[in-house]
């Protein structure tokens, strides 16, 4: 399964978010799933984290998505840049 997830990027920082499609995908293939509409990054912690764990995707999808770490883990994520629809990496 693969998930959209859109990043926009703001003044102090990245809001990562569902779509309302993809959260009703989830929550159809895991029921027990509760998404969340967005989180926001402030710059300064997403730089801080990525320096010490590596990209953050990893460990923000989980409570995106609102599934275990294990879950989360085996599907495909694609980060969206909002403004531009280009794929991106984070």
């Amino acid at each position: 399964m693969n998930i959209v997830v859109n990043l926009n990027k703001q003044l102090e920082g990245y809001t990562f978010s569902l779509s309302p499609r993809e959260r009703a995908r989830i929550k159809e293939k895991f029921p027990d799933a509760n998404p969340v509409a967005s989180i926001f990054v402030n710059f300064d912690v997403k730089g801080d984290f990525e320096e010490k764990f590596g990209s953050i995707k990893k460990y923000l999808f989980p409570f995106l998505s609102g599934l275990d770490e294990q879950t989360a883990s085996e599907l495909e994520v694609e980060l969206v840049d909002s403004a531009t629809q280009q794929k991106v990496e984070a």
